[in-house]
């Protein structure tokens, strides 16, 4: 269904975060936006990593290739953006079809392992479910957790999309965990989208985050273009980026040592097509 092909890429967005891998470690944090907190064991954000991250911070898909530097102790690099594309295909294109929940209906979808519980409603303009992993294995991936969603949408392509909810990820020795919130809006058919996304992450390699937006990111999906839109990231010792898109797929950063105030760190930065 049309209607809900920004929310699959942006919850690929959002569960691919956990994928993300810093540079340093660093103690605990405080508190953020959104009713998320900086995790424990917080990485440190340095002039030497600022600029990886905030590129990250723009991996809309398959975010696991996103930043170099990370690998699992099996030597695999397990593909997040495939095994929820597979989920959010078979439930979407499937569940929420009309004639399966007009009145609501909640199915357990057999994983490779385990199960996802979906329940939703829909109707002729709106949508809204949740789904649990249960031990589910994605292709190696194994989840657990929930996440709900909320949806409007019109013939005219219009939609608008909430999400919040928290996951849990394991894969060989790997293990971590990402709290998230996100709310989105835009039109399926001319690709123009504005989206705001939050999460703190833990448990991963080199130490977690807090991703808020200050400015909902806009931009269009099609053409593969961000064009406005503000975040910062938040680490250990109060440490801050802070990333400010100033043209189409340019962005400026900035990067606050823990002093409390934010000092240039590269202007003009070109971050290639959103993919």
């Amino acid at each position: 269904m049309g209607q809900f092909k920004k929310f699959r890429s942006t919850a690929v967005s959002l569960l691919g975060a956990g994928m993300l891998v810093l540079a340093g470690c660093g103690g605990g944090g405080g508190g953020g936006g959104s009713g998320l907190s900086i995790p424990a064991g917080a990485v440190t954000l340095t002039e030497a990593n600022a600029e990886s991250m905030a590129r990250a911070g723009f991996a809309q898909v398959d975010m696991a290739t996103a930043t170099s530097g990370f690998a699992f102790k099996s030597g695999e690099t397990p593909s997040i953006q495939g095994a929820i594309n597979l989920a959010l295909d078979q439930i979407f294109a499937d569940r929420l079809a009309a004639r399966s929940i007009a009145t609501g209906v909640t199915e357990t979808i057999p994983c490779d392992f385990g199960s996802i519980t979906f329940t939703g409603d829909s109707g002729a303009t709106s949508a809204s479910g949740s789904m649990s992993f249960n031990s589910c294995d994605l292709g190696g991936i194994v989840v657990n957790g929930s996440f709900s969603f909320s949806a409007t949408f019109n013939n005219a392509g219009d939609y608008t999309v909430n999400a919040d909810g928290t996951l849990s990820f394991a894969f060989d020795t790997e293990q971590f965990t990402i709290a998230m919130d996100m709310n989105g809006s835009g039109n399926d058919f001319s690709g123009d989208f504005s989206q705001s996304i939050n999460f703190s992450i833990s448990g991963i390699t080199g130490g977690g985050f807090l991703f808020t937006t200050v400015v909902p990111m806009t931009g269009n999906e099609f053409a593969l273009t961000i064009t406005g839109g503000q975040f910062i990231i938040s680490g250990a010792g109060g440490t801050r980026i802070r990333v400010t898109v100033v043209g189409t797929n340019l962005i400026d950063i900035e990067l606050d040592d823990g002093s409390g105030t934010f000092q240039p760190h590269s202007s003009g930065v070109y971050i290639g097509p959103i993919t």
